[in-house]
């Protein structure tokens, strides 16, 4: 016999107790799907009542039938190539390239992290995006 375990000195009865462990091997099961007279949605083992529109569902205990959420495909960015210096006078790039070997934030760290906390920024509202539609909002 299996029991659920509690915590040592826990005065809780036994919630659960199992004559045996759960099935190894695979288990497909049938079930009906249809809605009844009053537009509720009915899930049963048995076959409804004859002259109901029915859908048959086999069911695996080896399956994840918990689909996932589509999400939109995402448009690929385009990447920009150089460097934001290029279009700095060569006094305001000296400068730059002094202030890097310095412990100084430069210009392009600056704008690097900026691009990094916009790109975080917009992968959090995805994401908002996809637990809305989760929680059916």
């Amino acid at each position: 016999m299996w029991r659920l375990p509690l915590p040592e000195g826990t005065e809780t009865p036994t919630l659960m107790t199992m004559d045996k462990k759960l099935p190894e091997q695979e288990v497909v099961r049938q079930v009906y799907k249809w809605r009844d007279a009053d537009g509720v949605l009915q899930y049963s083992d048995a076959p409804p009542p004859e002259g109901v529109n029915v859908d048959v569902i086999s069911v695996s205990n080896k399956t994840n039938i918990i689909q996932s959420v589509p999400t939109e495909k995402k448009e690929e960015r385009q990447v920009a190539t150089g460097s934001p210096r290029d279009g700095l006078p060569p006094e305001t790039r000296k400068t730059l390239e002094e202030a890097e070997n310095k412990d100084t934030l430069s210009f392009e760290r600056a704008l690097n992290i900026m691009d990094e906390a916009k790109a975080v920024r917009d992968l959090m509202n995805e994401r908002n995006k996809q637990l809305q539609q989760v929680n059916g909002g």
